[in-house]
């Protein structure tokens, strides 16, 4: 909320696994957003499971040990369905589908999403 008094979009990076499927917390979420003068733009990225793990293979990196050597058990509780409660077909941007399981896919995508987000 404080980088918002110093910049009118405010990127963050981070799954929010729990927190996007939570009503409530997204409904308190917007209404603190509005508060600003600013509204909530959900970016998903799609990325199919085979590819998730081949990305964590080649990242190495210490925090996905656990998860590579136990990945039934991890990708069990990984929810990758799109989070459809944050899409209000009345509202173009609410919800946007980041399609990365390829690099077509990702070139496609990346310009749809910059294209509306300019636009609105």
């Amino acid at each position: 909320m404080e980088a918002l008094d110093y910049d009118d979009m405010v990127l963050i990076n981070a799954p929010f696994t729990r927190e996007i499927r939570d009503n409530e917390y997204i409904s308190n979420l917007k209404n603190k957003l509005k508060e600003k003068d600013v509204r909530l733009v959900v970016i998903w990225v799609e990325t199919s499971v085979e590819v998730c793990k081949q990305r964590m293979i080649a990242r190495n990196n210490d925090r996905d040990t656990w998860k590579l050597a136990n990945w039934d058990e991890y990708i069990k509780g990984v929810n990758f369905n799109i989070p459809s409660n944050l899409d209000d077909p009345d509202i173009i941007d609410d919800l946007l589908i980041f399609k990365n399981s390829s690099e077509e896919e990702y070139e496609k995508s990346l310009k749809y999403i910059v294209d509306i987000l300019e636009t609105s």
